[in-house]
């Protein structure tokens, strides 16, 4: 009889479940066909602690992502300013900084730069910047003389930082932006008159850079020049595959064109990008699909609604699926990053995003069945064994509805929604071991690591009733 009872609670179980994940793709509109044309937004574990400590983010060409800001903790683990996320969790970076992290780079080649207010990097000496080659830091040379805000690294891997050092009484010195060869500091020419908050490099050795200037400025490998009649308060630029440079900031005139906070130079014009934003635009980005993403600390983008994120397809602008939130304060972002394949990492000030939790970091990129869950591991009891893992992340579109645990031999299946998840009727005596799986709206993970063994033990309670009876 019991076994009869337990057939019908596990139908029971797999019916709800059917109704539900059918109820959820109702309500989001999607099909397992659509999937690839549906994005959304996906925290990275419990994020980094310290709302608004992010200020820089950069993703490496095996799609590491490294963050850099003012924050001691990443996931709860120890990061001192700067961390790493692996795409599964977070560490620290060999002991960190000793201050805050404005700026990250990397270059093809995989090797991080960081430029900040620190002066030490994994404990060695490293005066404003430094690099990471995955194993520890070591400095720059001497580094420079005061805060470095902003880095890029051009397609031969040179480095370019720029920020608030200066050359004082000395021209060799570089002057707000300097060039790192490999093995030694350069100018490049008298600098910028002004500090510099941005840099981005472009092809034959051109670059461009802006800041608290009256304009943007150009070095075309042998001088400076600024682009067109001039503006002020650029603070974001971002660089297209076809020439076209986005340049984001607080203004409302841009070369002469209205132009709210955000406008693009063609090469000989500047103009705008529609209605533009309502506020300051902090951050840009440009994917290798031409996409282009804006932050800042605007609610409204080509007069829609839209908290502090947004994108321009090319002809207009507009939000990110739901909005991310900063109850009760405002979303401001302060960093943008894209991965090689489009995926978007965005850092700032928010709690949620997509209305899940997504402290300071999120990620915005294609919906998918979840990965698999990780940490299985199983413990016996009398009668039942109690299977425990780590859920892998969920997204605001297509959330997780059930874990299918499978017994190892024997193939028995038993679902449930969060872990730990317990497992009845496997054979007394037999050693056992576990995978699970995770189903959202579009499907199923892969099987997760196999679990430890463990042996099924009887139920004593039930043996010493059927001796009374």
């Amino acid at each position: 009889m019991s076994i009869v009872i337990y057939r019908q609670q596990t139908f029971c179980v797999y019916l709800l479940i059917l109704m539900s994940t059918l109820a959820l793709l109702g309500s989001v509109g999607i099909s397992s066909a659509a999937a690839g044309d549906m994005w959304c937004w996906y925290p990275l574990a419990s994020g980094i602690d310290g709302i608004g400590s992010i200020r820089a983010l950069a993703v490496a060409p095996d799609g590491t992502v490294y963050v850099g800001g003012s924050f001691r903790t990443a996931g709860g683990v120890s990061a001192n300013f700067v961390a790493k996320w692996d795409g599964a969790a977070w560490s620290g970076l060999h002991g960190g900084m000793n201050s805050t992290v404005n700026a990250l780079a990397v270059a093809p080649d995989g090797t991080l730069y960081a430029g900040g207010y620190f002066t030490t990097a994994g404990g060695v000496a490293a005066n404003h910047i430094a690099k990471w080659d995955g194993n520890g830091w070591s400095g720059l040379g001497n580094g420079l003389n005061s805060t470095v805000n902003a880095l890029a690294v051009a397609s031969d891997g040179t480095l370019y930082a720029g920020g608030e050092f200066r050359a004082y009484y000395d021209p060799t010195l570089p002057d707000r932006v300097a060039r790192w060869d490999g093995s030694s500091w350069s100018a490049l020419g008298p600098g910028p008159d002004g500090t510099i908050f941005d840099l981005v490099a472009g092809t034959d050795g051109v670059l461009y850079a802006a800041g608290w200037l009256d304009h943007v400025a150009k070095w075309d490998g042998a001088a400076w020049s600024q682009l067109g009649s001039g503006m002020q308060s650029v603070t974001a630029l971002a660089l297209a595959s076809d020439g076209t440079l986005y340049v984001g900031g607080r203004f409302t005139v841009d070369g002469g064109v209205s132009a709210d906070q955000i406008a693009k130079w063609d090469g000989s014009a500047w103009s705008a990008l529609g209605p533009g934003m309502s506020s300051w635009v902090t951050s840009l980005v440009v994917t290798p699909q031409g996409i282009l993403y804006a932050g800042g600390m605007f609610d409204a983008a080509g007069g829609s609604n839209t908290k502090g994120i947004a994108k321009w397809d090319g002809t207009a602008w507009s939000s990110l699926g739901s909005d991310l939130e900063n109850i009760p304060n405002a979303v401001i972002i302060n960093a943008l990053a894209s991965a090689s394949n489009g995926t978007l990492y965005v850092g700032g000030n928010f709690n949620k995003a997509g209305g899940i939790s997504a402290k300071s970091i999120a990620r915005w990129s294609p919906v998918s069945v979840p990965d698999a869950p990780t940490g299985v591991t199983a413990e016996a009891k009398p009668a039942r064994t109690m299977i425990s893992f780590v859920a892998p992340m969920s997204n605001s579109c297509t959330p997780i509805t059930y874990y299918t645990v499978t017994s190892i031999p024997g193939n028995k299946i038993t679902v449930g929604t969060e872990s730990p998840i317990t497992v009845k009727g496997l054979t007394v005596g037999v050693d056992y071991k576990f995978q699970v799986t995770a189903t959202n709206g579009l499907g199923t993970s892969q099987l997760s690591k196999v679990s430890n063994t463990v042996k099924v033990k009887p139920d004593i309670s039930s043996m010493l009733l059927f001796t009374l009876d």
